[in-house]
């Protein structure tokens, strides 16, 4: 029988994502009283994380989303093949 990772851990991802949401809400809104989150986007999997919680937590008028791919990943740049 095969298992996925939701089901090694036991894991509820839709609640985990609104605890981590609402933990961000509180430290960008009242601990840092801040109206705002930068998220810098790789294109990897932190960051693509990053950015859908950050929109949950405080909506998507209030997310900044910076491209900054690795210089590795950019095609045409010296040492890249």
């Amino acid at each position: 029988m095969s298992t996925t990772i939701l089901d090694r851990l036991d894991l509820d991802a839709a609640a985990e994502a609104r605890r981590i949401a609402q933990a961000l809400r509180l430290q960008v809104g009242e601990t840092l009283r801040r109206g705002g989150i930068v998220v810098a986007l790789s294109g990897g999997v932190d960051s693509s994380v990053c950015a859908p919680l950050a929109v949950e937590a405080v909506g998507p008028r209030h997310v900044l989303g910076l491209g900054l791919p690795e210089v590795a990943s950019v095609p045409g740049v010296a040492g890249n093949t």
